[in-house]
């Protein structure tokens, strides 16, 4: 049985993402990075003029998970401070109050709600193809941090319609193991049996630890670096060519 990460897994999310988290830092911190707040017709003015903020942004979701995260890297691009690796991010994050956490987690959720008020927000996320015909012909649990309502949307929009009982997402945290420990009992499985497809290696290495199998989605928002890492480690890193001819 498959369980399937969403975002940098079936879809290609990093432009709303960023464009949620760019707004969300904007706003709470006071302290824009870009000139304006984005939108979804003005996000590829600010590309073409602002790329390589936005490609240091995207260097840095190699190392994000959930919401605050994201604002974490807009935090580190304003005040320029260096990640060097998985670990350097954890260690300056920590650094962070939970308190401080909560409010870029509620502002982002925030940013996204008022983005996702004019219907044009669904020019900025898109499938990968083979990922979404691989899940077509292999259907399975979606195991998510996104929300359940708009994974449900954009699958719906997709072509693969999934109901909101088989998305497990951030009603229930951002803990997978724990989703994961109860994706097994509701659909009566045991974790070995369960095959989880994800981007990101820190939930993967985790997921190991309950003997689930596991595969790094190569085309997904993680480096080359980890990539290397997780092959050492024995996970196994698909491309979207190998996925479609598994």
């Amino acid at each position: 049985m498959y369980a399937y990460d969403f975002d940098g897994v079936i879809g290609d999310t990093k432009t709303e993402i960023a464009v949620v988290a760019f707004n969300a830092y904007a706003t709470l911190a006071g302290d824009k990075i870009l000139p304006e707040l984005l939108t979804a017709s003005n996000y590829s003015h600010f590309l073409r003029r602002y790329r390589n903020v936005f490609k240091r942004f995207y260097d840095l979701t190699a190392y994000a998970s959930c919401a605050q995260h994201y604002f974490f890297n807009c935090l580190c691009i304003r005040k320029k401070v260096e990640i060097r690796d998985d670990a350097d991010f954890v260690r300056k994050l920590k650094a962070v109050p939970e308190e401080t956490q909560a409010k870029w987690q509620k502002e982002f959720y925030h940013q996204r709600h008022l983005l996702h008020r004019k219907d044009d927000w669904l020019s900025l996320v898109g499938p990968f193809p083979e990922a979404l015909s691989f899940v077509k012909s292999h259907p399975g649990i979606i195991l998510t941090n996104k929300d359940e309502k708009t994974v449900s949307l954009l699958l719906a929009r997709f072509g693969i319609p999934y109901s909101t009982e088989k998305i497990f997402g951030n009603r229930l945290g951002n803990d997978k193991n724990k989703k994961l420990l109860l994706i097994s009992t509701r659909i009566h499985a045991a974790l070995p049996q369960i095959i989880f497809l994800d981007d990101n290696l820190h939930n993967l290495l985790d997921a190991r630890k309950l003997k689930v199998r596991c595969i790094l989605a190569g085309w997904g928002m993680n480096n080359e670096e980890q990539r290397k890492l997780a092959r050492k480690k024995g996970i196994r890193v698909m491309t979207l060519k190998e996925l479609s001819n598994l």
